[in-house]
């Protein structure tokens, strides 16, 4: 069956032993629910997200690196562009030993600088984690060559990033070895060492997050994750040509919130004339069924119900909300016009996922997200894409 247009279909992120390397897919997130608090004394805030994984994804080939030459030259920094292998350094100047160098190279976006690299970043914290513990003796090689193919675009709030980190964490140590424990021979375990949760963390607080793909609930600065059961969902994915940078998202939140008094009220987007819901039990339609905006709340008194999740998402989408989808509008007004001309083509609500820029239309399944894909004009139309939730 020829597959519809705009849509974007994948198996299950995993992995995949193939001639070329150990393929391992990425997911994108979406944050279905993003309640934020108030700004913490430690610089950070307090989220209740409910964050399912999605058919669109990047992919990481690795591969053994035995016989990668050192880096060509002492300098910790080198230029990386499209398709061409990073050089590959130590923490101090002299280059990797030939045993622990790491190549990336990438296709579908720029790496960008090597340090910044959150995948080469990965590759090599988990490599120092296995010459520190033992896990790899010493004349062990740890090189990898990794390609890095990009579909998840930078900067839309979808956490392809960090996904890639995480994917690389669980794709090095299964290519390692490492998940065969003492017995080399044995099948590989399906469960991961809580050591890579850590060392997760250590690259992003949301980089943990994609050690699994269950959907889940993320609590605390988002790093506390209760696996979530929600009914499988189809989405149509806006990916505007735009960019909110999550520092100024958050520091207009904090605005936005001082200047409203103590406490953060769910009906943040009045000031800017945007709709605002606030999300407690399901409700059984779309239709006029925009609930007024409630006083403030702790962030679990606003969250949805569990039983609510295994319905249909028509019948608990009116209730989702994004407390940071007011401040990305007043960081990049372009962003609350797009909106705006989405919105008026249909009663589904279009939503904002994390910091921003890509929106998002909840749907019960693949025909009503095509039938809401096919009903916007042309230039609406061609920003969309539709995908399922995969776990």
């Amino acid at each position: 069956m020829a597959k519809e247009p705009g849509m974007s279909t994948a198996p299950p992120p995993g992995f995949e032993q193939t001639p070329a390397g150990l393929l391992v897919r990425a997911p994108a997130k979406v944050n279905l629910n993003l309640l934020v608090g108030p700004r913490r004394t430690d610089g950070f805030h307090d989220l209740d997200s409910l964050v399912v994984k999605i058919s669109l994804h990047d992919e990481l080939l690795l591969s053994r690196g035995a016989g990668v030459p050192p880096a060509p030259s002492d300098e910790d920094d080198l230029a990386s562009s499209n398709d061409q292998p990073y050089g590959t350094h130590n923490a101090g100047r002299m280059p990797a030993p030939r045993r622990d160098t790491v190549l990336l190279s990438c296709e579908g976006a720029d790496c960008g600088e090597v340090e910044n690299n959150l995948v080469y970043r990965a590759a090599r914290l988990l490599q120092s984690h296995v010459r520190e513990t033992g896990l790899a003796k010493p004349g062990d090689n740890l090189s990898v060559r990794i390609h890095l193919t990009k579909r998840t675009p930078p900067g839309k709030g979808l956490g392809g990033g960090s996904s890639d980190a995480a994917a690389t964490l669980t794709g090095l140590w299964r290519l390692w070895g490492l998940d065969r424990t003492d017995d080399r021979t044995a099948q590989p375990s399906a469960v991961l060492p809580a050591a890579l949760a850590t060392l997760a963390a250590q690259l992003g607080s949301d980089v943990p997050l994609f050690l699994t793909p269950n959907p889940c609930r993320m609590t605390g600065r988002g790093d506390i994750l209760q696996p979530l059961d929600i009914t499988p969902l189809s989405m149509v994915l806006f990916l505007p040509d735009l960019f909110c940078a999550t520092p100024a998202v958050y520091r207009t939140f904090d605005q936005l919130a001082a200047s409203r008094g103590a406490g953060v009220s769910p009906a943040l987007g009045g000031e800017i004339g945007l709709p605002s819901v606030n999300g407690l039990a399901c409700g059984t339609s779309d239709a006029g069924e925009t609930p007024a905006p409630q006083p403030a709340h702790p962030l679990a008194e606003r969250q949805l119900d569990d039983a609510c999740l295994r319905l249909p998402p028509s019948r608990w989408r009116h209730r989702l909300t994004n407390d940071l989808f007011p401040p990305a509008c007043r960081v990049c007004p372009e962003l609350a016009t797009l909106h705006g001309r989405l919105q008026a083509h249909t009663d589904i609500p279009i939503l904002m996922t994390g910091s921003g820029s890509a929106l998002f239309a909840p749907c019960d399944n693949d025909l009503e997200a095509a039938r809401l894909l096919h009903a916007l004009p042309p230039n609406l139309r061609q920003r969309g894409i539709i995908v399922q939730t995969v776990a």
